[in-house]
């Protein structure tokens, strides 16, 4: 589960501190787990769905809108 109570579903068993992510460029989520500094590790691409079950707006490119209106911030980070 995310903070904001989203379920996020992957390949992997991953650990509480990984991070999803939306990269420019993907077709889906991904999560990443952070190294040191802006580094990431990729870990495996994500399936996100809200907190009823239902696919997440986020699958279909709701974050966009989110930084064009500048609610969601954008970063360079590197991904090893």
């Amino acid at each position: 589960l995310t903070r904001s109570g989203l379920r996020v579903h992957t390949s992997q068993a991953d650990a509480y501190d990984d991070e999803v992510w939306v990269l420019y460029g993907a077709r889906t989520p991904v999560i990443l787990r952070l190294e040191q500094d802006s580094r990431y590790s990729f870990l495996s691409e994500a399936l996100v769905c809200g907190s009823d079950g239902l696919i997440s707006d986020i699958m279909f490119g709701s974050l966009v809108d989110t930084v064009r209106n500048n609610e969601a911030e954008v970063q360079d980070i590197t991904i090893v």
